[in-house]
């Protein structure tokens, strides 16, 4: 299965080089949802805890044995432009993970009109094994430049999620391979496509527990990014968390620190998390419930 696995994603990459013909296009599908991804800067995709918020990337950990079924939303601050995201998972037979994501980015304001993003996205996932899930995520994403300018487009991502070792899960992915976007002087631009690869090595098992988090991904664009993350939890009731992310300069996440916060109660979860990055911040706050 595994053979199978590796052959789609070589295959799918000839195609996305093939699309790319100048910047990428809808870079916003490549935004980090949810406090986990956003609080470590993109670190921890290796993680099996990204819950609901695998509806947008690595759907995956959907199916990885102890992931909860759940519902979360956060809203977000970008150089004081307001978006909001929302994601709902279910698990069916304790082998397949399904989830649903919806999300408005808001952006600059001409007179009375604000440009905005639209992403709405889905994923599946499979545990093939105990320690083997699949994942796929499929997305429609538009962007309103003015009233009368949008573009959009149409993408997929695939991943596996591996536990290799007592403390050790890593992940494969390709992502944002999708349909190419047309400007309106003709040319053609494709969506951020890029693979990516990523490792968690966990110190302790309890209620206590520190994760390490490594992730690079290359972009066929010719960009690279990697981060370092990590994250502290403290009798299963609060998480610490904080990373930083390296990347070229024509990277659609640029270089920059994150930090987050969350605190968790009989399957409630509130959190907050900040990005710096270097032309804005990024403040999320968001809440969740997980059975």
């Amino acid at each position: 299965m595994m053979k199978r696995i590796i052959t789609v994603l070589l295959l799918l990459c000839p195609l996305s080089l093939f699309a790319q013909g100048g910047a990428d296009a809808l870079p916003f599908v490549r935004t980090d949802f949810g406090p986990s991804l956003t609080g470590t800067a993109g670190a921890c995709v290796a993680s099996s805890e990204l819950g609901v918020w695998g509806a947008f990337r690595g759907a995956a950990a959907m199916a990885f044995p102890g992931s909860r079924q759940g519902v979360a939303g956060e809203f977000r601050t970008s150089a004081g432009n307001p978006g909001f995201s929302a994601a709902g998972m279910a698990k069916l037979m304790n082998k397949i993970g399904v989830g649903v994501g919806v999300s408005y980015l808001g952006g600059e304001e001409f007179g009375d009109y604000r440009s905005h993003d639209i992403l709405l996205s889905s994923g599946f996932a499979y545990s093939i094994t105990e320690n083997l899930a699949v994942g796929l995520n499929a997305r429609f994403a538009k962007q309103f430049l003015t009233e009368s300018i949008s573009y959009q487009g149409a993408g997929i991502d695939i991943n596996v999620l591996a536990k290799v070792s007592y403390a050790i899960t890593a992940t494969a992915g390709l992502s944002a391979v999708g349909s190419s976007v047309v400007s309106a002087t003709g040319t053609k631009y494709s969506q951020p496509a890029n693979v990516y690869a990523g490792a968690e090595y966990v110190i302790g098992f309890d209620s206590n527990k520190l994760a390490l988090d490594a992730m690079a991904e290359y972009y066929f664009s010719g960009n690279f990014g990697a981060a370092l993350g990590t994250a502290f939890t403290y009798e299963e009731m609060v998480t610490l968390r904080a990373g930083y992310r390296y990347a070229t300069e024509w990277c659609v996440l640029p270089s920059h620190f994150a930090a987050g916060l969350e605190g968790r109660f009989h399957g409630f979860s509130v959190n907050v998390s900040f990005a710096k990055l270097p032309s804005s911040n990024i403040i999320c706050v968001g809440a969740g419930f997980s059975f």
